[in-house]
């Protein structure tokens, strides 16, 4: 029987995991550990306290999480899992 924990890994492993905020301290901590995981990671980060160059090496869509309509366009082709301001959503 597998943990959900493996469970929750596989699953998150099927398309990308957008981190919103991922180009401040700890969103782009948290991308990182997503990648060091095997995770393909986008981040999604209007840039207005984050750093273009704490999303270095990532995908990053500059967009505020208030825009609902570009946050769903870059939320297309990701999974059943997000982080805002890196805590997990579903």
């Amino acid at each position: 029987m597998k943990s959900s924990v493996g469970e929750f890994t596989l699953a998150m492993r099927s398309k990308a995991i957008p981190v919103a905020g991922g180009a401040g301290y700890i969103g782009s901590h948290t991308a990182r550990a997503l990648r060091r995981h095997r995770h393909e990671v986008i981040i999604y980060d209007n840039l207005s306290t984050g750093y273009n160059s704490l999303a270095d090496g990532f995908e990053l869509i500059v967009g505020d999480i208030a825009d609902q309509e570009k946050l769903a366009r870059a939320d297309a082709n990701c999974g059943s899992y997000a982080f805002r301001r890196s805590r997990l959503c579903r």
